[in-house]
């Protein structure tokens, strides 16, 4: 998944060296990964990289199982969409974002996300070496950053 900064600006931090250096805005963009994992039990964040106008993460969310008690309705577990983790995500860090930059109901992230279903452990592999190479090759892409 790749979500992106509101009219792309670099608020996120910098590359430098091939090296992504994170802006006290950029640490609450890392920590909101943990606070998924904290409060949807059943996702667990893989690779991820935040970059100075967007953040590209691998999210696994568990299935849910599916079983079969005659005619029993299994009971009811919370579980989330993909939409409402990152609905989460863009709430929790834009709060703390405005709050330091005193700018309360500030739009920080863009409206939408670009997603795709991992289907292959093959993907995955190239996928996870695409974020991770992703700040070294950054400075090679004059169109990038601003």
């Amino acid at each position: 998944m790749t979500v992106c900064v509101e009219n792309p600006s670099c608020i996120l931090g910098e590359v430098i060296n091939g090296s992504m250096q994170l802006s006290r805005l950029g640490e609450i963009a890392a920590l909101g990964f943990r606070q998924i994992e904290m409060h949807c039990p059943f996702v667990t964040i893989d690779t991820h990289v935040v970059m100075p106008n967007h953040f590209h993460v691998i999210i696994m969310i568990e299935a849910l199982p599916v079983t079969r008690r005659g005619g029993v309705t299994p009971p009811l577990r919370k579980q989330s969409s993909l939409g409402q983790i990152i609905a989460y995500y863009k709430y929790q860090t834009t709060r703390s974002m405005n709050m330091i930059l005193e700018t309360p109901g500030k739009k920080l992230w863009q409206r939408n996300h670009y997603d795709r279903i991992i289907r292959n452990n093959d993907e995955l592999t190239r996928l996870r070496h695409y974020i991770l190479e992703n700040p070294p090759r950054s400075e090679l892409d004059r169109y990038h950053f601003p």
